[in-house]
């Protein structure tokens, strides 16, 4: 893949431009390889970039110059967030417990989902006292709901709390004091649980994929594993590969 990507000649084409779009960039591979196949093409991006020679600035812009990694994922948590998991911590200071709200992944998408909701996952055991407390002062709060739920009450209303429970050994990481989930942990969930997040499928599952793999840090390794917890992980593997991004089969692991 080394010669495939005309460092030379790419760094000569963009010398004076301090952004490139995505098209620019299609149209310059072009000129060398004409039958150029859109998964050939995202696979040099992805090299260009784990090369440290070509950086993500924007959704579908790219320069010559930046920072020397991706940047991690690291949405800014809420006020509702923050009123939130204090009122979990404080009364269940031993469980597990993982925050996060949906409303995050609209930059990520095709088209602007509405409504939004937000999904608190706990230890197994503790999900129905959850419920049963946040109940209290909560009127729109749902423990695992089913499809019908989903359709008819949780995607139709703004600020809804759903909790589910939460698979052991979850990539999650502490932001502003609070767990939330790792990006891999959102995009394993969304391939796994798709009766779930189906608004999140389709077209908009392959944009919200490839957008995550464009702009941010990702574990190859984490998202592996944790999609072996999730018993999905050759199917999460095929589906990647079906987009034309990386696969376990290939050295291509973040850290």
């Amino acid at each position: 893949m080394e010669d495939r990507l005309r460092k030379d000649e790419l760094c000569a084409a963009f010398a004076d431009k301090t952004k490139i779009s995505r098209p620019a960039l299609k149209q310059f591979y072009h000129q060398y390889y004409p039958e150029l196949k859109e998964t050939t093409f995202r696979w040099m991006l992805y090299e260009l970039k784990q090369k440290r020679l070509l950086y993500s600035v924007d959704r579908g812009v790219f320069s010559l110059q930046g920072s020397p990694l991706l940047p991690e994922y690291s949405p800014l948590v809420s006020k509702p967030l923050q009123v939130l998991y204090p009122k979990v911590q404080k009364q269940f200071p031993f469980i597990s417990v993982c925050l996060w709200e949906t409303s995050s992944l609209n930059s990520f998408l095709l088209h602007q989902l509405g409504k939004g909701m937000t999904i608190v996952e706990v230890d197994p055991d503790a999900a129905e006292a959850v419920f049963y407390h946040l109940k209290t002062n909560h009127s729109n709060v749902y423990l695992t709901p089913t499809q019908q739920e989903l359709e008819r009450y949780v995607y139709t209303a703004t600020g809804s709390i759903v909790i589910k429970k939460l698979v052991s050994q979850s990539p999650v990481r502490k932001q502003g004091g609070i767990p939330t989930p790792k990006l891999e942990k959102i995009l394993v969930d969304l391939f796994a649980d798709i009766e779930f997040y189906y608004p999140y499928q389709g077209k908009e599952r392959d944009s919200l994929f490839q957008n995550a793999f464009d702009r941010f840090r990702l574990s190859l390794k984490t998202l592996y594993r944790y999609a072996g917890r999730r018993k999905c992980r050759n199917e999460f593997e095929s589906y990647l590969n079906q987009l034309g991004l990386p696969d376990s089969g290939k050295e291509r692991t973040t850290q």
